[in-house]
């Protein structure tokens, strides 16, 4: 099944500014708690839909880590999780898949109000 049909939702061309932050577990050997580390940074999306986004970054996300956003859409900032479903380096940016995870209705329809908007108005930038 390629990753078009795996889809729900129809993604929108759409550049977002966005904060990222996450704790990451390292496998060093030893007790769990020392060596566990944060991430955090700020990114812009490629694409938008109510189920994910392409996210590209200046610092590597691991795939399979757990992401909080603060998502830039239009006024309003939109606070979520995802998870890294794919992620690959692309010159000196990496282009991260993202999966939004638990979005309760009332932020997944503003997701999908605004992308409605964004679609029939043309606006180029979030």
């Amino acid at each position: 099944m390629s990753e078009t049909e795996r889809r729900r939702d129809i993604r929108v061309e759409s550049v977002n500014l966005v904060n990222y932050s996450a704790e990451i577990q390292a496998d060093l050997g030893g007790p769990p708690e020392a060596h566990l580390y944060s991430i955090l940074g700020t990114a812009r999306t490629e694409d938008l839909s109510s189920g994910g986004c392409k996210l590209i970054t200046r610092e590597e996300v691991p795939a399979g880590i757990l992401l909080d956003l603060s998502l830039k859409l239009a006024d309003h900032l939109v606070t979520c999780r995802a998870k890294v479903v794919h992620a690959h380096a692309e010159g000196e940016e990496w282009v991260a898949g993202l999966e939004f995870l638990d979005l309760d209705d009332e932020v997944r329809d503003g997701i999908k109000l605004y992308l409605e908007f964004k679609d029939d108005a043309g606006v180029a930038e979030g």
